[in-house]
C-alpha cells in the first residue's frame, strides 16, 4: 500500500536587509522580500544567479554574514572569470 501525505509549513520571519544565510554550499544574500542573490559553491558547479527569498530561507538555515558572502561571491565570481578567459583562448 502507498499513502502520499502533503505537508505544508507556513512561517513567519522578521529580517533586517540585507539579511545574509547559508548552508554547506550555497551562500545567500536577502535583498527583498522577494529576491537574494545565491552564490553557489558546489565544485564544478560553481554560479551566481538570482533566486527568491523563499528558498533562501528554507535550504539556507544558518546565519551569515556581508564579509563571509562577499568572500564567497568574490571567488566564485573569479573562478568564472578565469574559466571564460580559458575559452576564449581556446577560440
Amino acid at each position: 500500500m502507498k499513502i502520499t501525505i502533503k505537508k505544508t509549513i507556513e512561517e513567519t520571519h522578521e529580517l533586517e536587509l540585507p539579511a545574509y544565510r547559508k548552508n554547506s554550499c550555497h551562500y545567500f544574500k536577502i535583498v527583498s522580500d522577494k529576491e537574494a542573490v545565491l552564490v553557489c559553491t558546489y565544485p564544478n558547479g560553481e554560479h551566481i544567479s538570482i533566486s527568491n527569498t523563499s528558498s533562501a530561507l528554507s535550504l539556507a538555515p544558518r546565519e551569515s554574514n556581508q564579509e563571509e558572502f562577499d568572500a564567497k561571491f568574490n571567488e566564485v565570481f573569479t573562478l568564472i572569470s578565469e574559466k571564460v578567459s580559458l575559452c576564449k583562448k581556446n577560440d
